[in-house]
Order: C-alpha cells, then structure tokens, then sequence
C-alpha cells in the first residue's frame, strides 16, 4: 500500500502542472500514509509542509531557470514547467 502511494504521489507531481486542488489531495495521501489523521492539527500541518516543500523546489527550478543554475538544457525545460506550462504558484495552475 505505502509503495502504491508513493508511485501515485510521485507520478502527479511529475506530470508537471498541477491545480492547487489536485496537490492537496496527493498531500492528504500523503500525510494520511505517514499516520497523520484526517482533521487533526497534524494532519493540516503535515500537508501545509508538504505545500511549503512543493513551493521551495518551484522557486528553486524558477531560479535556475532564470540564472542558468541548472546547467545544459535546464533553463528551457524549466521555462515551461515539466508539464509544458509555466507554473503559477499564486494560484496553484499554470499561467
């Protein structure tokens, strides 16, 4: 089951853009398989981490992107997003 959602966890995140809501519901999988219940403190703290940590490597690939950090053929693929798209972190889609 953890390996399951590891998979599905991983395989929406790389998928490139994601909507604000689809992130959420990966979270709570997420939190949910490290033992997190639904609708404690916890829980709601365990997904908001998981937001700041999805936020920190956007920032990152965008810096990259921006000043060549990323070396070959980051800064293009970068520019787009993984999914083809510019992500928007304001509103959790793409611009």
């Amino acid at each position: 089951m953890k390996t399951k959602l590891i998979i599905l966890t991983a395989a929406v995140l790389l998928t490139g853009c994601t909507t604000f809501e689809q992130r959420m519901a990966v979270y709570s999988n997420t939190c949910a398989g490290y033992g997190f219940e639904p609708g404690t403190v916890e829980f709601t703290q365990c997904k908001a981490a998981e937001e700041r940590a999805y936020l920190n490597r956007a920032a990152t690939r965008r810096a990259a992107a921006m000043y060549g950090g990323g070396g070959g053929s980051a800064p293009n693929a970068m520019s787009h997003g993984m999914g083809g798209c510019t992500p928007n972190v304001s509103t959790g889609g793409c611009l």
